[in-house]
């Protein structure tokens, strides 16, 4: 309910920021029944925080992306296929602090604590993804009507958006193991819809 008072918030007070880049595209959509289209892109965003440059939260040095969709001469139908691969975004990861609160022949206390590490100074692997999606066009008297079927991540890929610290402690052992999990994206995600272009006589 307050998200602010959680360990992880910190605030970030940038001076300033650089975002630059360059983007090569090639495309055909003139085509009457296919187009496509494949694109890449180099790019760097930073912001300037405590004299240092520090990448953004979405800084993705290579980007490449590909559309390809088929559609009969009568247009009725559509089956589009759009994928996309960019570099890891930077992460900040967790630090955990152990205080010993008790350590004696029959009590074993540890306290663990965690706390922010430095700003965006790891990154997770690349992200990798494939949407399809078939869409049903109905012309009427007003406009048209889409009917549509979609799969967002298609292949089901397990895209890392951070990673998480837990603590494990043994008290008869008097063991503390780390175990690092890891935070996805979303899954494979279907969905149904319908939309209504129309327009005024």
């Amino acid at each position: 309910m307050f998200p602010e008072i959680n360990w992880d918030r910190v605030r970030i007070d940038p001076e300033r920021g650089l975002a630059r880049g360059i983007e090569l595209l090639l495309a055909r959509d003139e085509a009457r029944r296919i187009d496509w289209s494949v694109a890449y892109a180099l790019a760097s965003v930073t912001d300037h925080v405590d004299g240092r440059d520090i990448p953004r939260a979405t800084d993705q040095r290579h980007t490449v992306t590909a559309d390809w969709s088929y559609r009969p001469t009568s247009n009725k139908w559509r089956l589009s296929v759009a994928g996309v691969w960019h570099s890891g975004w930077p992460y900040t990861p967790q630090v955990v602090s152990l205080d010993t609160t008790a350590n004696t022949p029959t009590t074993f206390g540890i306290f663990p604590s965690w706390k922010p590490g430095e700003l965006n100074s790891e990154r997770v692997p690349s992200y990798r993804r494939v949407d399809a999606r078939w869409t049903r066009f109905f012309d009427t008297r007003d406009g048209r009507v889409s009917l549509f079927a979609e799969v967002y991540n298609l292949f089901g890929i397990h895209n890392r958006r951070g990673y998480s610290k837990n603590v494990s402690i043994d008290p008869q052992r008097r063991q503390v193991t780390f175990v690092r999990a890891n935070e996805d994206w979303i899954p494979r995600l279907p969905t149904v819809g319908i939309t209504w272009e129309f327009g005024g006589r």
